[in-house]
């Protein structure tokens, strides 16, 4: 295999923080890489590195090697859709035929017609792909290859991510054992001490007798009845040591926690209607509807995801159920009061970034107690004094979504409608959304273009907007 991208002991950080340390790994012709890690791991400063956007002498190219960058799309008042910003970024970077195509999170704001487009297109990409990703669908379609940023670590697989996730499967009941075995460890170690400090004072107890009735000479007798003290001060140490080795071995072992939802909810609707739309058209322009003559009914309960093309009408719709007034609506439409319709996307507008996560679920339930709201929040894994009580602007994208679930769970709206909130996350966090929706007691609606994700939501209705109008997709 040809050899065109050389990395010797790469370092990466950020501020004080260690995202990288000693990375040394090569990269050959075809390769297809994805680089997967937590929000704020440093997967795209090393794209940008290895795109050669930001310098740095432990990367070497072979020479000659043509390189197109095709960075994460920003968010703007560009007319274009996201999908076709991001269609003509990506043929900019392959008219220049480079031999290596990066791509940071390509998927971003693509409907499904587009992300199928994408897959196909780089399954004939003849060069070698390198990109950043959390979509599941392109991870499992698209690499042979994955680099994991996890604790400054860069862990190399090669194979499909499927194949990585049952590895890493295995790997995590190896460890809960190991775990198993340390503990017991740990109770023997601490058994064995309270023996060994017994013995020892019974022997230093017989060694002063023995003194004070002169069976051995003085200078002896004090280095005799102290060597039962000493004794088990090296075992002391020894147990102390392997304690500490145990711990730093816990330490090491890294397993995803679960997000254990509890909601309070306490007049859930049931059944009955919270949402009536009835011969209802939306339009920013007279004659222009995006949408026209739609009929759509909603239960206290109905879990529903919306599809459809990039601007076909989905954010319109959720605009329209929170009464915008830059719209233009004809027919009925009955819904919750505003204050009992929550919304959430991927910016978090529902937190106030001057807030801490104490002060925003106090305001969400006031009757709560401290106590009541840090147990609400610690089992939405917010448990350090640095992550409930420092201003929300501070914390990582991952913190930020486990907030404003937190937040819903606290006050559960009527309905909930939830607008790209996938976008952007790591594949740990897209677990806890999928966790918290599936055990949602309230009605949803999700606009989501996430195959694998929408796959695994306990859904009652899969609905599509096409040609202004709402359908019930089947298949």
């Amino acid at each position: 295999m040809q050899k065109i991208i050389t990395i010797n002991e790469l370092n990466l950080q950020f501020g004080a923080k260690e995202l990288i340390a000693d990375f040394s790994q090569n990269i050959y012709a075809h390769e297809r890489i994805a680089i997967i890690g937590h929000n704020g791991s440093g997967k795209s400063s090393l794209l940008k590195i290895l795109a050669q956007e930001i310098h740095d002498n432990a990367v070497q190219l072979q020479s000659g090697l043509q390189l197109a960058y095709v960075p994460q799309l920003s968010d703007n008042d560009s007319t274009q859709s996201g999908g076709e910003r991001f269609n003509g970024n990506l043929s900019r970077a392959l008219a220049s035929y480079p031999d290596v195509l990066l791509l940071d999170e390509p998927t971003n704001h693509l409907d499904q017609h587009n992300r199928k487009s994408l897959i196909k297109l780089l399954h004939h990409f003849s060069g070698s792909l390198i990109m950043v990703s959390h979509d599941l669908e392109l991870l499992n379609n698209c690499v042979d290859t994955l680099w994991h940023i996890n604790h400054g670590r860069v862990t190399v697989f090669n194979g499909k991510y499927s194949d990585y996730l049952d590895e890493q499967q295995l790997k995590q009941q190896h460890l809960l054992m190991q775990v198993a075995e340390l503990k017991q460890q740990q109770r023997t170690s601490h058994q064995n001490l309270m023996q060994e400090q017994q013995r020892a004072k019974n022997s230093r107890k017989q060694g002063e007798k023995s003194i004070v009735n002169r069976k051995w000479p003085t200078i002896t007798s004090q280095a005799k009845a102290r060597r039962g003290e000493m004794t088990a001060g090296q075992k002391q140490r020894q147990m102390r040591e392997q304690r500490e080795d145990i711990g730093r071995q816990l330490a090491d072992i890294f397993v995803h926690e679960e997000i254990i939802p509890q909601f309070n909810l306490p007049h859930h609707p049931g059944k009955r209607s919270i949402v009536q739309l009835s011969q209802v058209s939306i339009a920013y322009e007279q004659d222009k509807p995006l949408l026209q003559n739609v009929n759509l009914q909603i239960s206290g309960s109905d879990k529903i995801v919306l599809l459809g093309a990039n601007g076909s009408g989905k954010s319109s719709l959720f605009k329209a159920l929170l009464r915008d007034k830059g719209l233009i609506i004809t027919g009925e439409i009955i819904t919750p009061e505003l204050s009992k319709i929550g919304y959430l996307d991927q910016h978090y507008a529902n937190l106030a970034p001057e807030l801490s996560a104490v002060e925003i679920i106090a305001d969400t339930a006031p009757q709560w107690t401290t106590a009541e709201i840090r147990n609400h929040l610690n089992s939405f894994l917010l448990r350090k004094n640095e992550e409930v009580l420092i201003p929300c602007k501070y914390l990582s994208g991952g913190e930020l979504v486990r907030l404003s679930l937190a937040t819903i769970a606290a006050n559960p709206p009527v309905l909930l409608l939830l607008d790209e909130i996938t976008n952007n996350l790591d594949i740990e966090t897209k677990q806890h959304v999928l966790t918290v929706l599936n055990n949602y007691p309230g009605a949803y609606l999700l606009i989501c273009h996430e195959g694998e994700f929408v796959a695994q939501l306990n859904l009652d209705y899969t609905y599509q907007i096409k040609n202004r109008a709402i359908y019930t997709k089947t298949g």
